[in-house]
């Protein structure tokens, strides 16, 4: 799964989109792409979720077409899911020129770069487990330039190539084999194992990030929410008004008991 629009592939539509913001879908869909064919029970397993949710959503990512089941494999009572090969690409020129079609986009963005980081993370935490030969090759690094764009399509495109999958293919004895759990123990075969390459090229974010241009819809919403402020605080200061006048009765009240009892009082002992 990419956010590049260089690889050729498959443009995610809008409702391809919107079926894949979810934590538990985007999840689902990176498991298959990374260990191949799954069942529900299986995804279920590795996720920490009921059969139930893996299977419903499951269904929902091939009503997109973003996976399928494995045809010729499975039963009635249990189905095999796969992701189509390809390349995908999650950013849409057209949903990006509104701003309800940037939200889906940025859903999207946000849970992918989640679960990365969370995969990073795992492997700060638990990489000095690793064998020494595997951990001194490990790599985390960053750098900065200063590119043309030219300069930089060209870079991403070399680098793509690189880690392309035709360039370095997994052993299908290692498709359908995904670990359930961190196990420092558990070492697979010392010749090939699956890594995770991530590569990111950004520019500069400005300062202030360009806001979108309000709506009426938004002019609107803010001229509600403003009149609907000073009505509450109209009430509070009315109210704060009524106490301060019931308290001041009530020791006007208080006072004039006082003064009467003290009379009385005073007119029995004589």
């Amino acid at each position: 799964m990419t956010t590049d629009p260089r690889p050729e592939g498959r443009v995610l539509d809008a409702g391809a989109l919107r079926a894949l913001a979810h934590p538990l879908r985007v999840r689902l869909y990176d498991l298959l792409s990374q260990y191949g064919p799954q069942t529900a029970s299986g995804l279920a397993s590795l996720t920490g979720e009921s059969t139930g949710a893996t299977s419903y959503h499951l269904r929902a990512l091939a009503r997109q077409d973003l996976i399928r089941e494995v045809p010729g494999r499975g039963t009635a009572r249990e189905r095999w899911w796969e992701r189509p090969a390809g390349a995908v690409t999650l950013v849409n020129p057209e949903m990006a020129s509104t701003p309800t079609g940037r939200a889906v986009m940025e859903a999207v963005h946000s849970e992918t770069l989640t679960l990365r980081q969370q995969q990073l993370m795992t492997f700060v935490t638990h990489g000095w487990d690793e064998d020494e030969q595997w951990l001194d090759k490990s790599l985390i690094s960053t750098a900065s330039a200063r590119l043309t764009v030219a300069q930089m399509a060209e870079l991403a495109d070399r680098l793509q190539a690189v880690i392309s999958e035709d360039r370095f293919p997994l052993p299908r004895s290692n498709r359908r084999r995904p670990p359930r759990r961190h196990d420092a123990r558990r070492r697979l075969p010392p010749a090939r194992r699956r890594t995770h390459i991530m590569t990111t090229f950004t520019t500069p974010l400005p300062t202030a990030p360009r806001a979108l241009a309000p709506t009426t819809f938004d002019r609107a919403l803010l001229a509600l929410s403003h009149a609907l402020a000073r009505f509450a605080h109209a009430r509070m200061l009315a109210r704060a008004t009524r106490l301060s006048m019931d308290r001041a009765r009530g020791t006007a009240r208080d006072n004039g008991r006082s003064l009467v009892a003290e009379a009385e009082f005073t007119l029995r002992v004589r």
